[in-house]
C-alpha cells in the first residue's frame, strides 16, 4: 500500500460542504510574512485557528510565498499563499483544509483498502499545525514520513524492517553535513572516520576489516545510483540539499545486493522544479577551540529552462576548513585543515507526461595538510615511524548517473545508469604494543592511494494488481579497485624498513531479484524476495595474477498485521551478504566463500495520541556466518578465509512525540550484543566469546525542538540534544590488542530567527568539549577525537 496518512485522516474525494463554505468565507485579519510554504502554512493555521495539511507528494514546501497581510477571507489568503506554485485546496470539514497538486505522481499514489482513509505527505516534518488557542490538542500531529526502502513509495508504518530518516528539516535544525554527525543522531549506525576520507560505515553489529577488498559492508545511494565503496573506505557524501537521508538497518541483500550486510544508506536529493525559478544561499562561518576558523558558503539555484519539461537544480559547497590537531615535530599548527569543493548538478526532462528523465553530476573535491586522527587527548599528533613527516590527504570522486522511468498503465520501468571515479590518498599513523611493558610500541605509518572505478546498471519493474505489489530487476556491476600501500615500520626509534603492498581487483557482478507482497486481508501482508548473484573477480597482487567465480542466493521473508492504520507489528527474515576473494593456504591457492549475514527482526509501528506520537521499536537476532578473517595455516603463515561465525542480537528504539503545538521531543536508542561463536582452526586474533569489531554496544540520542515567534512575522526555533555513544572493540589476540573506545557524551544546541527570506542561526557543538576516542581504531593507534567545542553562525537567503 503506497501511500501516506496526514496528520488527520482525509478522502480525496471529500465534497465540500455548506459548512466548509462557510469557514472558507470567514475573515480574520492577517499578517503573514514572506517564508517558505511549510512555515507561511503553519503561521496560517495558528492565526485562523484551521487545521491545514498538504496532500500530495509534488509540492515543495520550502519554496518561497508571501507576504500576506490584511482583512482576507481564508479563500483570499488562500489563493495568495498558493499562487506562486500553481497549486489549489480542499475544504474538508469546518476546520481542515488540504492543501493539493493536479500533477501527477504515482510512485505516491493511494490504493485505497475499505476502511482505511489514506492521503500522501512528501516528506518527513512537523504537522502544519493548529491554533495554540484551540481547546483542543487533538489536531497537534506529526506528518506522514514517506519511503522508497523497498524501492517503493510508502508510508513508514507499513515498510516491514527498521528504518531510520531526517528529513531535510532535522539535517538543518541538528546541523548535519557528514555521515560522522549523521552516526550520532542515528543510534546502530557507527561511522570510522579516520580522516582524509578513510571512512567506514559499520550497521547493527556488521563489522569487518578483513575479506573481499572492493566490497564494503554497508551499501550506500544516491537517489538510484549505486555510490557504494570499498571495504576500506566510502565516499565523503555530505548533506547539501537534500531531501531526506534513509538508514535500513539490517542486511538488505534481496534489493540492495553484495556490500549491504549490515544495512543501505539512502541520499534522497531534491529535485528541480519545473515552474520557477529558486536560489537559496549560505554562508557559515564557525570557530573550533583550540583551533583555527572555518568559512563555507554554499549555493542552490534551480532553473526551469523550459517551463514544466525541463529544468536544472544546481548545488555548490565550497569550504576552508580550520583545524585543530597540532603536529610540533613538523612545524605545524592547526595541520588538519581542509579545503572543500563541491558542484552537484541535477536535471529533471518531462518530455511525456509518463516519461521522466534525470541526470546527475556530482564533484567533489578535498584536501589537506593532516588528519584528525592518531592525536593525544590534548590533540597533539606525533607520526609514526618518522615524527617530522606531515600527513596529507587528497579525496576526490566524480558521480554521473541516468535514470529515466516510464508509467505503463500497471508498470513503472526504471533504467538507472551510474558511473563512479574515486580517487584517495591518506597517510594513516599507527602506534600499538606487541609486547608488554617496557617493550616499545611498534609504528607504522601507512601511505595509501586507492583508485575505484564503478559502473553499475539496474532495470527494475514495479506494478501492482489487486491485492499485490511486486518488484522485479536485473543489476550489473563492474568494479576496478587498485590500491597502493607503502608501509613505513619503525620500533624503539630503531628504523625496520618498509613494506611495499599492491593489490588491483576487478570484479564483473550480476543479478536477478525479486519481491513480492500480498494482501491477505485489509489489514495482514505477506511478502517473500529473493536475489541470485554472481561475481567473476581477477586480482593481481604484483607477483600472481588470480580468477575465480562466487555465487549467492539471498531470500527474504515478511509478514505485517495492522491493529489499526495506525498500529502496525511486522516479523522479517532476511540475507546480506560480502563476496568472496582470495588467499593461500598450505601453499595451495585457494579461495574464500562469500560470508553472510541472516537476520530475523520482530518489530512494531504505531502513531498515537492522535497521531501526535510516533514509535517504532524492534528486536533483532543475527548470524553472521563465514566471517573473512586472518588465520594461520598448518605452515603458520597467514592469510584471509571464512574464519567463524558470530551471533549479533540488539533492539533498536525511536519515538517522535508532538508534545505541544510548539515543542517537538525526539529520542532514539539501540543496543547491540554480539560474539564469536564458532572458529576455524588457526584463528589467532579471536576466540569464542569475544564480541565482533566495530561494534557500538549502545548509543542514544534525545533532541528537543521548540518554535516559538521572536515577533510577529518573525518565526524562531530553539534546539537542544543530546547524544551519547557507547564503548566499541577490536581484538587482535595475536598481538595482542583488547581494545574498547571510550563512551562520549555530545552536546550540541541551534538557535535560529526567520525575517522574511532571510534566516540567522547561532550554533554550538560539542558544548562540552568531550575529547575521548570514539572509534576502535584508537586500538591501533589511530583513533579519533570528537571535534573540540564549535561556536558558530549561519546566515541564510533565498530568493525567486
Amino acid at each position: 500500500m503506497r501511500a501516506a496518512c496526514l496528520s488527520v485522516a482525509l478522502a480525496l474525494c471529500a465534497t465540500i460542504v455548506p459548512a466548509g463554505a462557510q469557514a472558507i468565507a470567514q475573515r480574520y485579519d492577517l499578517n503573514i510574512p514572506r517564508q517558505s510554504l511549510d512555515t507561511a502554512l503553519k503561521e496560517f493555521a495558528h492565526q485562523t485557528g484551521l487545521q491545514v495539511a498538504r496532500f500530495s507528494d509534488t509540492i515543495d514546501g520550502t519554496m518561497m510565498v508571501g507576504p500576506v497581510a490584511g482583512d482576507l477571507s481564508v479563500e483570499q489568503a488562500l489563493r495568495e499563499l498558493l499562487k506562486a506554485g500553481g497549486l489549489s485546496y480542499r475544504v474538508v470539514n469546518d476546520n481542515t483544509i488540504a492543501v493539493v497538486t493536479d500533477r501527477r505522481d504515482s510512485q505516491s499514489a493511494v490504493r485505497a483498502q475499505p476502511g482505511w482513509q489514506l492521503a500522501q505527505a512528501n516528506e518527513p516534518a512537523q504537522a502544519l499545525g493548529a491554533s495554540a488557542g484551540q481547546s483542543s490538542e487533538r489536531d497537534i500531529a506529526l506528518e506522514e514520513v514517506i519511503v522508497t526502502a523497498q524501492k517503493r513509495a510508502q508510508r513508514l508504518i507499513d515498510v516491514p524492517l527498521t528504518v531510520a530518516t531526517l528529513s531535510n528539516e532535522t539535517l538543518e535544525r541538528a546541523g548535519i553535513d557528514t555521515l560522522l554527525d549523521m552516526s550520532h543522531a542515528v543510534p546502530g549506525l557507527v561511522v570510522s572516520d579516520a580522516g582524509g576520507g578513510f571512512i567506514r560505515y559499520y550497521v547493527r553489529g556488521v563489522g569487518n576489516v578483513y575479506g573481499s577488498s572492493s566490497t564494503a559492508l554497508v551499501g550506500v545511494y544516491l537517489d538510484e545510483a549505486d555510490v557504494t565503496g570499498s571495504a576500506s573506505s566510502q565516499l565523503d557524501l555530505r548533506a547539501n540539499d537534500i531531501e531526506r537521508v534513509e538508514v535500513l538497518k539490517g542486511p538488505q541483500g534481496t534489493l540492495y545486493g553484495a556490500g549491504s550486510s549490515g544495512g543501505t544508506i539512502r541520499f534522497i536529493t531534491r529535485d528541480p522544479q519545473l515552474d520557477r525559478f529558486t536560489a537559496e544561499g549560505d554562508l557559515d562561518v564557525y570557530f573550533t577551540d583550540g583551533g583555527d576558523s572555518s568559512q563555507s558558503v554554499s549555493a542552490v539555484v534551480n532553473v526551469p529552462v523550459v517551463e514544466d519539461v525541463f529544468g536544472l537544480r544546481m548545488v555548490g559547497n565550497v569550504g576552508d576548513l580550520g583545524g585543530w590537531v597540532d603536529q610540533p615535530d613538523a612545524g605545524g599548527s592547526n595541520v588538519n585543515d581542509q579545503q572543500l569543493r563541491e558542484v552537484r548538478v541535477k536535471g529533471l526532462w518531462k518530455p511525456l507526461e509518463d516519461l521522466t528523465v534525470k541526470g546527475l553530476v556530482y564533484l567533489h573535491r578535498n584536501e589537506g595538510d593532516g588528519i584528525a586522527s592518531s592525536t593525544d587527548a590534548e590533540y597533539q599528533l606525533v607520526a609514526a615511524a618518522d615524527p617530522a613527516r606531515r600527513l596529507p590527504f587528497a579525496t576526490d570522486f566524480d558521480i554521473y548517473n541516468l535514470t529515466a522511468t516510464y508509467e505503463f498503465p500497471s508498470v513503472t520501468v526504471l533504467s538507472s545508469s551510474t558511473y563512479v571515479d574515486n580517487s584517495a590518498l591518506v597517510s594513516l599513523s599507527q602506534k600499538y604494543a606487541i609486547a608488554p611493558p617496557p617493550a616499545p610500541l611498534f609504528e607504522a605509518l601507512s601511505n595509501n592511494t586507492t583508485d575505484t572505478r564503478v559502473f553499475t546498471q539496474e532495470i527494475r519493474l514495479n506494478g501492482e494488481a489487486g491485492r499485490v505489489d511486486w518488484t522485479a530487476g536485473v543489476f550489473y556491476k563492474d568494479v576496478n579497485y587498485r590500491n597502493r600501500n607503502f608501509l613505513e615500520l619503525a620500533m624503539g626509534g630503531e628504523d625496520l624498513g618498509s613494506i611495499p603492498i599492491f593489490t588491483e581487483e576487478q570484479s564483473k557482478s550480476g543479478s536477478l531479484f525479486g519481491d513480492v507482497s500480498y494482501a491477505l486481508t485489509e489489514r495482514a501482508e505477506i511478502g517473500a524476495g529473493i536475489r541470485y548473484f554472481t561475481d567473476d573477480l581477477t586480482a593481481f597482487d604484483g607477483v600472481e595474477h588470480r580468477d575465480g567465480s562466487f555465487h549467492s542466493v539471498d531470500p527474504r521473508l515478511y509478514f505485517s498485521y495492522g491493529f489499526t492504520p495506525d498500529v502496525r507489528v511486522y516479523v522479517s527474515a532476511a540475507e546480506g551478504f560480502r563476496s568472496g576473494g582470495f588467499n593461500t593456504e598450505n601453499g595451495e591457492q585457494t579461495t574464500f566463500d562469500p560470508e553472510k549475514v541472516r537476520s530475523y527482526e520482530l518489530g512494531v509501528k504505531a502513531a498515537l495520541l492522535e497521531r501526535r506520537l510516533s514509535l517504532e521499536a524492534a528486536v533483532f537476532l543475527s548470524d553472521y556466518e563465514d566471517i573473512q578473517m586472518f588465520r594461520l595455516d598448518a605452515n603458520n603463515l597467514g592469510s584471509v578465509d571464512n574464519g567463524g561465525d558470530a551471533r549479533v542480537k540488539g533492539i533498536d528504539a525511536s519515538l517522535d512525540w508532538q508534545m505541544t503545538e510548539r515543542l517537538l521531543l525526539q529520542l532514539s536508542g539501540n543496543y547491540t550484543d554480539t560474539e564469536i561463536v564458532a572458529l576455524a582452526p588457526g584463528v589467532a586474533a579471536v576466540i569464542e566469546g569475544d564480541p565482533v569489531d566495530y561494534t557500538t554496544e549502545y548509543a542514544g540520542s534525545v533532541a528537543g525542538t521548540y518554535s516559538f515567534s521572536w515577533a510577529t512575522g518573525l518565526p524562531g526555533f530553539v534546539r537542544l540534544d543530546y547524544n551519547r555513544l557507547g564503548p566499541s572493540h577490536i581484538t587482535d589476540r595475536s598481538v595482542p590488542i583488547l581494545y574498547e573506545s571510550d563512551v562520549n557524551d555530545l552536546v550540541n544546541a541551534r538557535l535560529g530567527l526567520q525575517w522574511n527570506r532571510w534566516t540567522i542561526e547561532l550554533y554550538g557543538s560539542n558544548l562540552t568539549s568531550e575529547d575521548r576516542l570514539q572509534d576502535p581504531n584508537g586500538g591501533f593507534g589511530f583513533g579519533a577525537r570528537p571535534r573540540p567545542r564549535v561556536l558558530g553562525v549561519r546566515l541564510g537567503g533565498s530568493f525567486e
